[in-house]
């Protein structure tokens, strides 16, 4: 029964850094996302500046492609994120139902165990 216990605790300790650590990372990606956010704003800042010197040139089409290719990273980036995003908050459920599924069977152990007392 006590060893039952211990197994359940070290498995909701183990799960409880588990979640820490998913917390943490979910933070970084975060300010990933804002960062790239940011930089994107400026690139996109830029690229219009620019846009000005090609509409006339010869080049215009160096300017669009440059342009293109900004939207196909920025599209790219934040769909990776995106997905990023998705996989840590399944991983959350994962560690929340395993939480969960502690707690009964910790209950449940305790529920005999004042059952075999009496």
């Amino acid at each position: 029964m006590v060893k039952r216990l211990d197994e359940l605790k070290q498995k909701e300790q183990h799960l409880l850094e588990t979640e820490l650590d998913l917390k943490i990372e979910h933070q970084k990606v975060e300010q990933i996302e804002t960062d790239y956010l940011q930089n994107f704003k400026e690139a996109n800042n830029l690229l219009e500046e620019l846009r000005y010197f090609y509409q006339e040139s010869e080049n215009q089409t160096f300017y669009e492609s440059v342009q293109n290719e900004l939207n196909y990273q920025v599209s790219h980036a934040f769909n990776e994120i995106d997905e990023l995003k998705t996989s840590q908050y399944q991983t959350k459920r994962q560690i929340e139902n395993q939480l969960d599924d502690i707690a009964y069977e910790r209950n449940k152990v305790n529920q005999n165990e004042q059952e075999r007392q009496t």
